[in-house]
């Protein structure tokens, strides 16, 4: 099973010096602390890009409405007493 400590592991071998700053140090690296680790930003890239138009596309009113389903969960949510019954989009 793949864990964070086995990738730690990894890129810290194959190329520490070029992503972490020179005064860190492994025993200072905390895993469970709740920023990143600077040697995994410097891989990592973050996959969630948020457009407003695709959001509209994908989760708002006019398409909830042309299918049975999406009625059905526009129906589920007004009897719920959602505030919002689909996602809020402004033109920006």
């Amino acid at each position: 099973m793949w864990s964070i400590q086995s990738y730690v592991d990894k890129v810290w071998k194959c190329s520490h010096a070029t992503l972490c700053p020179p005064e860190s140090t492994r025993s200072q690296i905390n895993l469970a602390a709740t920023s990143i680790p600077c040697y995994i930003l410097a891989i990592m890239s973050f996959t969630y890009k948020p457009k407003k138009r695709k959001r509209a596309k994908t989760h708002g009113f006019l398409v909830r409405m042309r299918t049975p389903g999406g009625k059905k969960a526009l129906a589920r949510r007004r009897a719920k007493g959602r505030k919002r019954v689909v996602v809020k989009t402004r033109r920006a």
